[in-house]
């Protein structure tokens, strides 16, 4: 089960543990199968077509053939990678930290709620294998062609983990929105996603079959941390939805922050825990995750404004007034104007850009690196000036999209339900 002798592992050694050789074969026949038969087609859509080309030598004054191949591609190679990428691309953590930030803006904060501490344990518990149990990825054993450049751990799959937490937490948002039980069909899109995921990353070459099992687990795990979390926040600082009487609002449209010390208070706290947070996962010597400051820089904002601005519960302290807008008739619509989601979505993609652009490179994380261009770890995941850097950008993603949702949600028209015009019904 050795490597290409192309390839090296780029993990950082401390602290990790690599799977036994036991592991592999115990799942190697069901994996190897799965394995051949997605990546056929896509293999099959490949043609070498050989050439054969002349070169002249001018001393012996005689031509030599070279025969020379060129791959062709058919028009099925770029229909399956193109879908495999895609469902690569809508599972991605670097999606699911923007959901918050745009539910906010639109004022759907119970849904928003729901999806933060769903992605937010997803990023956190998806990374404690990645980081601290390697296991070659497919095509670094030599038992699948790569499609796709991963250099990370294979064990497990957290797009799988992703595709069924966001999936789940669509449902739940559509059952929180709706006020009813989860539709029917969700389900199915659940296990469809799972699936096509599944399918995805293993035709890519980058994950087995087993992988995508435990990542399956590893998302039942998240689901139940995310909604058990998401019921004592709502506990301790009541419900924001319509229906349930908008227990975490005020009833001003006052600002809130300057009328409460209390606030403030919460507010240091939770900047405090977050850059502690945030310090350790890119420092030694644990060197967590090396899109911290992109991950958390993003998620940890919006768990500060539900704490600070909509918690009204503890202590009775002033809170934002209700997402509604002066121009409603009724209560309970969707009352979102074109002008929020362009907000939130705005401000969600010029933060990820930021976090992507900025995102130290894994061959400054593994460590140093020496005069022949072997990465050689250092017991550092970045030099001094690059983690500083890298703390720095988090700090400021995180000052930026706090002050965006409570800025944008503080300066809105809003009203009260008791100020809503009420409909002739007559």
């Amino acid at each position: 089960m050795s490597p290409p002798k192309s390839f090296k592992r780029s993990y950082v050694k401390k602290y990790c543990y690599i799977l036994s050789e036991k592991f592999d074969n115990f799942f190697r026949r069901i994996d190897d199968y799965i394995t051949s038969s997605f990546q056929k087609p896509l293999i099959n859509s490949i043609e070498e077509i050989s050439t054969t080309s002349e070169s002249h030598i001018c001393h012996s004054s005689s031509h030599v053939s070279k025969n020379q191949s060129k791959t062709h591609k058919k028009p099925l190679y770029y229909v399956l990678y193109g879908i495999a990428q895609l469902f690569t691309l809508v599972t991605a953590i670097e999606l699911g930290v923007a959901i918050p930030i745009v539910l906010f803006a639109v004022g759907l904060d119970d849904e928003a709620g729901i999806m933060m501490w769903l992605v937010l344990w997803t990023a956190l518990i998806s990374q404690l294998p990645k980081r601290f149990i390697w296991r070659d990825r497919p095509y670094m054993q030599g038992r699948a062609t790569r499609f796709r450049k991963d250099e990370t751990s294979s064990f497990p799959s957290r797009a799988v983990t992703c595709s069924l937490v966001y999936t789940i937490g669509l449902g739940a948002c559509l059952s929180e929105r709706f006020t009813q039980p989860t539709p029917w069909w969700i389900w199915i899109i659940v296990v469809v996603s799972i699936l096509a995921t599944s399918w995805a990353r293993i035709i890519l070459g980058v994950h087995f079959f087993s992988d995508c099992i435990f990542g399956v687990l590893q998302g039942l795990i998240v689901v139940g941390l995310g909604f058990l979390t998401d019921s004592l926040l709502v506990f301790n600082c009541g419900a924001c939805s319509v229906t349930s009487g908008g227990s975490c609002y005020s009833e001003t449209s006052d600002l809130f922050l300057p009328q409460s010390s209390f606030n403030i208070l919460i507010l240091s706290v939770s900047t405090i825990v977050a850059l502690v947070l945030c310090y350790l996962c890119l420092c030694r010597p644990l060197r967590f995750w090396i899109k911290a400051q992109h991950v958390l820089g993003m998620l940890l904002p919006s768990l500060a404004f539900r704490l600070t601005a909509l918690c009204k519960t503890s202590f009775l302290r002033p809170t934002l007034p209700p997402p509604f807008s002066v121009s409603s008739g009724s209560e309970g619509e969707s009352l979102a104007t074109p002008i929020d989601w362009i907000a939130g979505i705005g401000i969600s993609i010029v933060m990820s850009l930021v976090g992507l652009l900025l995102r130290p490179k894994d061959k400054s994380w593994s460590g140093k690196r020496t005069k022949k261009g072997e990465s050689k770890d250092q017991g550092l995941p970045l030099s001094l000036g690059r983690a500083w850097i890298s703390f720095g950008v988090f700090c400021g993603m995180y000052a930026c999209v706090f002050a965006f949702l409570y800025c944008w949600r503080a300066n809105r028209e809003f009203q009260t339900p008791s100020m809503l015009p009420v409909p002739d019904i007559l």
